[in-house]
């Protein structure tokens, strides 16, 4: 049995999954709290190299149950913020 959650609750959830994920892209990228928006490109603004997308992917998967991140030439941090909390 599965208790059920209020929506304070998840809220509460999505917010600290949005605070791992924003330590992980910290970690990966280098980058101070106040420069992580979710409107930053990963290549685009991040530049993004072949290493940075396996070390986050590791990251997420490990951190986020095997979730695997779908990342494309315009994928900015919302929608990786999209595919792990509300995915």
């Amino acid at each position: 049995m599965c208790p059920k959650l209020s929506e304070g609750e998840i809220d509460s959830m999505k917010s600290i999954m949005r605070a791992v994920l924003n330590g992980l892209v910290m970690d990966v990228f280098g980058l101070d709290p106040e420069v992580v928006l979710p409107s930053l490109s990963l290549y685009r603004d991040l530049r993004m190299s072949a290493e940075q997308r396996a070390r986050l992917a590791t990251l997420v998967a490990e951190y986020f149950d095997g979730q695997q991140l779908e990342i494309g030439p315009g994928t900015t941090l919302g929608d990786v913020y999209a595919q792990v909390v509300d995915g």
